[in-house]
């Protein structure tokens, strides 16, 4: 085991309210929502659970357009010499999509279904037993529309499960619990087993719809069908790995006199009741989630925004407060008014039958952001181990 000092027990901001934050509001409301769940039909209570929703699609906008954009700042605010380190994802990942993206906008209505890669591709996947076809779409503006799309499913789970880990170390670090190199391996295997299983569950789940194709907004995706056992292993990794982790981890180190704190626990359990889809409702997914997953990320982000002295604190609240006011109007021009006005000005929606700019942008955004937390957010980082480990 590593050897932990022996220091006081460290918050970001209170002990109660790190709790919350890091993934305790998520349960109550969660709790909340799915006992309102059981009366939903009833007349008393039905207005108040779809005004909860509608709660949540305005916090979520709130939350997350600062969460989004905030990395940003942290990924391009650090110099050329830590963008150039780190240019697969800071210069690589903008350069693929515009690439991709013009290359969808002028060769949209391109035909490919009679290409013989296209052919080729099709034969792999029906070789491996996955029922997809590149082609089915009516064009090739559509199928790239759609890569993107799927690439943003991809990272989106890895992004959830790499967060909550980075929780947990921090907060394992803060509260002096020892957690060895194995025992990390073993938890990040549990929290990355959440976003494997989900994705091949809601992708067979979706084959399994009425209709020849699932949607995204007005883009229509060719629907994938994975074996079926691909999702009953990934099933069974999230229970094998999360005894092990109560096993090799927790009652291990309850022998040695160590027990976790609930803020140490609660990213792991928050992950599972998010993202498992036993435990899920589809309200509580697409409209909780991402408002409480950015809520935990604001957590950190303010942390490395922050002064380091009370009283620097105290008097630049205003420019804090200010900066996120900004972080909310550029996050609504990003995500909603630049998208759609272009979308207008390019006649799209005409055009292609699909909100192009409304789409592509949004997902761009989103995967983007993936790559640059994973550079960003790294513990051998100097300066993210001089504002929150140190």
């Amino acid at each position: 085991m590593e050897n932990v000092e022996d220091r006081p027990l460290r918050s970001l901001t209170t002990p109660s309210m790190d709790f919350l934050l890091l993934g305790g509001l998520s349960l109550i409301v969660w709790a909340v929502m799915t006992s309102m769940r059981l009366f939903q039909t009833e007349q008393e209570v039905q207005p108040q659970f779809f005004q909860m929703m509608m709660a949540f699609s305005w916090l979520s906008i709130a939350c997350n357009y600062p969460h989004f954009l905030i990395s940003y700042r942290f990924g391009y605010g650090r110099g050329k010499g830590f963008i150039f380190k780190h240019w697969p994802s800071l210069v690589g990942v903008p350069i693929f999509f515009l690439v991709l993206y013009l290359v969808t906008f002028f060769f949209f209505h391109e035909q490919i279904y009679t290409s013989s890669f296209v052919a080729g591709l099709n034969s792999i996947f029906s070789a491996i037993g996955i029922g997809y076809k590149v082609g089915e779409l009516p064009n090739l503006g559509i199928e790239l529309l759609g890569l993107a799309v799927r690439i943003m499913y991809l990272t989106t789970g890895w992004h959830y499960s790499k967060q909550a880990f980075g929780c947990i170390m921090v907060f394992s670090h803060y509260h002096n619990y020892p957690i060895s190199k194995l025992q990390r391996l073993i938890w990040k295997i549990s929290l990355f087993s959440v976003a494997i299983y989900n994705f091949f569950f809601v992708t067979n789940l979706a084959a399994e719809g009425n209709g020849a194709f699932s949607m995204f907004f007005n883009v229509p995706m060719s629907k994938i069908i994975l074996p079926k056992f691909l999702e009953i292993w990934s099933l069974w990794a999230v229970i094998i790995s999360g005894f092990m982790v109560v096993y090799f981890v927790l009652y291990k180190n309850f022998k040695l006199g160590k027990t976790p704190t609930s803020a140490i626990l609660v990213p792991w359990i928050a992950l599972h009741f998010w993202w498992v889809p036993l435990f899920g409702m589809m309200d509580f997914f697409y409209l909780a989630v991402p408002f409480f997953h950015g809520l935990q990320y604001l957590l950190f982000a303010y942390q490395l925004e922050a002064p380091e002295h009370s009283w620097e604190r105290i008097k630049k609240i205003k420019v804090m407060s200010m900066k996120i006011l900004i972080l909310f109007l550029v996050g609504y021009l990003s995500f909603e008014y630049v998208p759609q006005m272009l979308d207008s000005w390019f006649s799209t929606d005409r055009r292609f039958q699909v909100m192009f700019f409304f789409v592509a942008i949004p997902v761009f955004i989103n995967v983007h952001h993936f790559f640059i937390d994973s550079v960003v957010w790294r513990f051998n980082d100097e300066t993210i181990r001089k504002k929150l480990l140190d």
